[in-house]
């Protein structure tokens, strides 16, 4: 990514280079600090990853709000940019799940939110028989250790409406003041 730094109509030939940020997620963020609504360029397959890559130059940039308003996008948004890649099972694409591990850290709102996620949708049955080795090995070991955390009796539908609640959604913000 380029920007020039000129204003007021000058012609400029200095540009300030940030080769870490894509185009389309520097876009986003730009659509995002002057309140544009996020993700209206995306296509859909791509929507939970972009959503991702924002939180993360969120992380990068120390901009917490922005990472808290994805962790909301996600809640507010989910049914729409989940995938079925996976016959029913409403998971995730593996690109997104591999994204998040390699470039975030243990226990944070957004891992914490997609394993939740994932849990939360799935019969206890149906995630004892699903094989989550295609995805980030750390995500796997998470998902393993969640799930001994969660009922083996509670119907995760039920759960998963407490995890999209606001109370409950906002455990997953970075932001003290939001809390």
């Amino acid at each position: 990514m380029t920007i020039n730094r000129c204003t007021c109509g000058a012609r400029c030939h200095e540009a300030i280079k940030i080769p870490w940020i894509e185009p389309v997620i520097f876009s986003e963020f730009i659509s995002w600090v002057y309140g544009y609504a996020i993700l209206h360029y995306v296509p859909v397959d791509q929507q939970s990853l972009t959503l991702c890559k924002l939180w993360v130059l969120g992380a990068q940039l120390r901009c917490l709000r922005l990472q808290d308003d994805v962790i909301y996008f996600f809640a507010e948004n989910i049914s729409d940019l989940v995938l079925l890649n996976h016959g029913d099972l409403p998971l995730l694409p593996v690109e997104t799940i591999q994204y998040v591990y390699t470039n975030t850290n243990y226990g944070n709102g957004l891992r914490r939110f997609l394993v939740d996620y994932t849990l939360y949708t799935m019969d206890k049955e149906v995630f004892e028989q699903t094989n989550f080795r295609h995805y980030h090995k750390d995500f796997e070991m998470e998902l393993e250790v969640r799930n001994a955390e969660v009922h083996p009796k509670a119907r995760r539908w039920e759960k998963l409406g407490k995890l999209l609640d606001g109370e409950h959604l906002q455990t997953y913000f970075v932001c003290k003041d939001r809390r």
